[in-house]
Formats: C-alpha cells, structure tokens, sequence
C-alpha cells in the first residue's frame, strides 16, 4: 500500500492550481472495460429507515435483473434526495449496484431552497454524530436489503454529501471505498482520520471557494498522519459543483466545468470498479 506525504499533495495542488480543466480531463485514466458495459435497465423504489423515533426514507436504485455485484450510498449534496442525485444513482445502478439515495432529513421533508437547505443540514454540521446516526441506519438498510449476499459498501457524496460520507468512514463503518466530490474536507476531530477504513478518492476543483485547496491539504495531512489510503485529483480552474450542469458558467462560487466533469466521471467509476470487486476483511468480519 502506498501513501502520499502532504509535501508531494501539496505540489500536486499547485501543479493543478495552473492546468486548465482540459488537460485534467486529459491526464485522467479512462473507465475499466468493466465501466464501459452495456448499461442494465434499472428500478428505483422507496426505502424506508429509522432512527429512534425519527423516520427516514431514501431512494433505492439498482439493476432490475437482481445481479447486484456491491451496494452504495450516495449521499447528497444539501438539497438531499433531489433528481440530480437520483439520477447519478441511476447511471451507477445501471453499472450492477445497488444504490440508495441517502434521506438526511426525514420522510418527506425536501427543503426548497438554500436558505432551508442550510437550516436543516446546519445541525448536523455542528453534530457530527447526527450525520453519522443518519448516514449508519442508511448503510444498515441498504445492507439488510442484501442479507445473505456479502456484498462491499461503499459510500459517496457532493459537497455537504461529501461531509456525510467521510464522517461515516470516521466513525469505522466497514467501507470498501468512499469518494468526496468538491466536498466538505474539514472535521473538529482531525484525529478520528485514524478509524478510517477505506481508501478515499477525492475529486475537487482548484478554484472551489467554498471548500479551499487549504482545508485539501489538511485533510491529506491528517489522512498522511496516520497512514490512511488517499488519493487527490485536483481539476485546475474548477470551481465548487464543477460536475453539476445545473451550476451554470457564471462567474459565482458555483460553475459547471464539462470536461472536468467527464475526466472525474471516469475516474470515480475506475476506483470503484477497482474496489468494489470483493468484500473488505473487515466488512466481512462485522457481518458475522
């Protein structure tokens, strides 16, 4: 297993910092033949939680063949379950895994717009424990769906999606890999980077004003710190929601980038490909 030292992530931002997005796009690795598949027709249905008393229900995506190869959870930006996510969940699915939509604010609350996004996802910003509570009966759910099957976990999100995610890597949760997308990097326990499992793809723009290449660097210091697998893909120019259409190309903190979006499309297919071929040891062990 091979780590990165913060020193070469660091000159790996800078590099980043003056490739346009083209030449990200470019020097990114294509998809596995294994991505590239004739795509499965794909069902989506509720999928109902609990926590406590609390009750929760995300969307659940996967191939209507019933060949599912591994489940993954695909945390959602602030807005939570929206059509953009299902619709990522969708073309994951398509690909033989089971994908569920991760509901973070209870049955059918859907906040309509930013200000209400950032009420509802401000609580749990503060409360780490609370995106984990959610994100945990989440996976759990996904899981017993799948009973029997010893499939890999995964988990996955956007932005405050990307924060869901990596907490509940935080918390231990036996994950075969976890992948951030121009996500919240920063955490008040810089040292719960040592529970985490999994490797960990991060796929950020260099220009993101929202979550800055400083809070990149402290977190592939942490990640350093303690020998955790990590891998950061830096797409120059880019700026926060660059795999988003809906970000338009102004000129704000939010900006659509399409080739970056395409060179990350590639490369989060060919990590998971990569590492959702087999159960994880210790996933295997917590099934038990």
């Amino acid at each position: 297993m091979s780590f990165r030292s913060l020193s070469r992530v660091v000159q790996a931002l800078m590099v980043a910092a003056a490739l346009p997005a083209r030449a990200a796009a470019a020097a990114s690795p294509a998809p596995t033949a294994a991505a590239e598949r004739a795509p499965l027709a794909v069902t989506e249905q509720p999928l109902p939680y609990r926590v406590g008393e609390l009750a929760f229900e995300g969307r659940l995506l996967a191939p209507a063949d019933g060949a599912v190869t591994a489940t993954v959870l695909l945390a959602p930006d602030w807005r939570g379950v929206n059509a953009d996510a299902v619709g990522e969940a969708r073309d994951l699915a398509a690909r033989g895994w089971a994908v569920l939509v991760v509901d973070y604010y209870g049955r059918g609350v859907r906040p309509a717009d930013d200000a209400e996004s950032q009420r509802l996802a401000g609580p749990m910003i503060e409360n780490r424990a609370l995106v984990r509570s959610r994100m945990q009966a989440a996976g759990q759910a996904l899981q017993a769906r799948y009973a029997g099957r010893r499939l890999p976990l995964a988990a996955m999100g956007h932005s405050f999606g990307g924060l869901a995610a990596l907490e509940l890597a935080r918390s231990g949760a036996p994950l075969a890999a976890v992948a951030v997308l121009w996500g919240e990097l920063r955490t008040p326990d810089a040292a719960s980077a040592a529970r985490i499992e999994a490797p960990v793809l991060v796929l950020h723009g260099s220009a993101d004003p929202i979550a800055p290449l400083a809070s990149v660097a402290d977190f592939a210091a942490a990640m350093d710190r303690h020998g955790r697998r990590h891998e950061v893909v830096l797409y120059g120019g880019a700026r926060h929601a660059f795999t988003n259409p809906e970000a338009g190309s102004g000129t704000g903190p939010l900006a659509y980038a399409p080739e970056a979006a395409a060179a990350a499309r590639a490369r989060l297919l060919a990590f998971f490909t990569q590492h959702l071929q087999q159960r994880p040891a210790a996933q295997a062990a917590a099934a038990r």
